[in-house]
């Protein structure tokens, strides 16, 4: 009866190790084609983000002149 039970567990685990090995393939076969999709989705990201780099360097130099005209013109209001 022993015997029995240790062979039909052998049995069943060889059948989970076989389905296991069918599942890690289709599992890679499903990540092939997934990487040029993500790579795709990424470049949009990054030119994004160079634009908003890119909108960035005005913007601070005009916050600069900004504040450069805001102390003129108080400077000029001190002047009678």
């Amino acid at each position: 009866m022993s015997d029995q039970s240790d062979n039909l567990v052998r049995v069943y685990l060889r059948r989970i190790g076989t389905r296991l090995e069918r599942m890690d393939d289709d599992m890679q076969d499903l990540k092939r084609p997934m990487t040029p999709i993500g790579e795709g989705v990424a470049r949009p990201q990054r030119e994004i983000a160079g634009m908003r780099s890119d909108y960035a360097g005005p913007q601070l130099r005009m916050d600069c002149m900004d504040t450069r005209i805001e102390r003129r013109v108080e400077l000029a209001e001190v002047r009678p």
